[in-house]
C-alpha cells in the first residue's frame, strides 16, 4: 500500500506492482488487471520519471543511427511502393529491384522531425529547408540528425520542465502511435491488421519509438549454419552491429576463432550469412 509523497512523472507513469490501499481486496490483493497504480515519481529537477528521462535520452543518441541504417537500406531515386504482389513478367537485367517506399518516408520524416525540434529550441541550428536531399547517403543523414539531437539533448533539461513541451517532444520520442491499415491488411489479419503490420497506409505517422520498432539497432545475435573454419563445428555466434560504424562480430565459441567485418582475410558476412536451422534457398 503506498500515499503519494512526491510530484509524479507528467507522462502518467505507475510503479510496476505498488498500489494504493482502494486498489487490494480483502487478503490484500490488487484489483485484475492492475500492475500498479500508484504514480511514478518524477526525478529531481524536471516533470518526468526515471524510466522517461532514460527512454528519452537513449532515442535521441539512437536516432542518428537509426536514420543512418534506414538510409542505408535504399537509394530514394530507386524507390517505389510495393505494397502489391508483382505478377508481371521476369525483371529486366539491369534494373534494380524496387525499394520499400518505407525507408524513404520515415528517414525523411525523422529528419524532418528532429529538425523542426531544433530548430524550434535554436532557429539559427537548422536549415530553412528541412529533410534529407535526394541521393544523401547513410553518413550524410547520420550527421545531419546528430546536429539536430546535439540541440535537443543539450536544451531537454529546460524542455523537461515545460509541461507542454515535454509531454509533445515525449510523444514524438517514445510513442508508437498506432497506424491505420488498409482493407488488405485487415482481411489478411481476419479483420484486425496482418501480425506485425504497425501501420500500411502511407499517410501513418513515423516516430522514433516506431522506426526502432520496426528497424530495431539491436539484433539479436545468432549462431551461423556454417561450420567454424578453424575447428569445423556448427558454433559460430554472430554479434550484429550496435551502431552504424560498428563491426558485426564472428566468434566461435567452441576455439574461440575471432573475426569482423572489417578483417580482410575472408568473406565473413557471406560465409555466415545463413543461420542456423535455415534452409538453403
Amino acid at each position: 500500500m503506498s500515499t503519494i509523497t512526491e510530484r509524479p512523472c507528467i507522462r502518467g507513469c505507475t510503479l510496476r506492482g505498488e498500489h494504493f490501499a482502494t486498489c487490494l481486496d480483502r487478503d490484500g490483493q490488487p484489483t485484475e488487471g492492475c500492475k500498479g497504480c500508484v504514480p511514478a515519481p518524477a526525478r529531481d529537477g524536471v516533470l518526468l520519471c526515471n524510466r522517461c528521462w532514460g527512454r528519452s535520452l537513449g532515442a535521441l543518441y539512437d536516432a542518428p543511427d537509426l536514420v543512418g541504417a534506414i538510409r542505408a537500406r535504399a537509394n530514394p531515386l530507386k524507390a517505389q511502393v510495393f505494397d502489391k504482389v508483382l505478377v508481371s513478367g521476369s525483371r529486366i537485367e539491369g534494373i534494380p529491384a524496387p525499394v520499400n517506399a518505407d525507408f524513404i518516408e520515415a528517414a525523411d520524416a525523422l529528419t524532418r522531425g528532429l529538425q523542426g525540434w531544433a530548430r524550434f529550441i535554436e532557429p539559427a541550428s537548422v536549415p530553412a529547408r528541412r529533410g534529407l536531399r535526394a541521393g544523401a547517403e547513410a553518413d550524410e543523414a547520420r550527421e545531419i540528425v546528430l546536429e539536430a539531437t546535439t540541440v535537443i539533448l543539450d536544451a531537454l533539461p529546460t524542455l523537461a520542465n515545460d509541461a507542454v513541451q515535454i509531454v509533445e517532444l515525449c510523444r514524438y520520442l517514445l510513442d508508437e502511435i498506432p497506424g491505420e491499415h488498409d482493407d488488405e491488411c485487415l482481411a489478411r489479419g481476419g479483420g484486425r491488421p496482418a501480425p506485425g503490420c504497425t501501420g500500411c497506409k502511407v499517410d501513418r505517422e513515423w516516430t522514433v519509438r516506431a522506426a526502432l520498432a520496426k528497424w530495431p539497432l539491436v539484433e539479436r545475435a545468432w549462431f551461423a549454419a556454417q561450420p567454424c573454419p578453424y575447428c569445423s563445428l556448427r558454433t559460430v555466434r554472430v554479434t550484429p552491429a550496435r551502431r552504424l560504424k560498428d563491426d558485426t562480430v564472428y566468434e566461435c565459441q567452441g576455439c574461440q576463432w575471432t573475426r569482423t567485418d572489417a578483417d580482410d582475410d575472408g568473406p565473413w558476412p557471406l560465409v555466415f550469412s545463413r543461420r542456423s536451422g535455415e534452409s538453403l534457398r
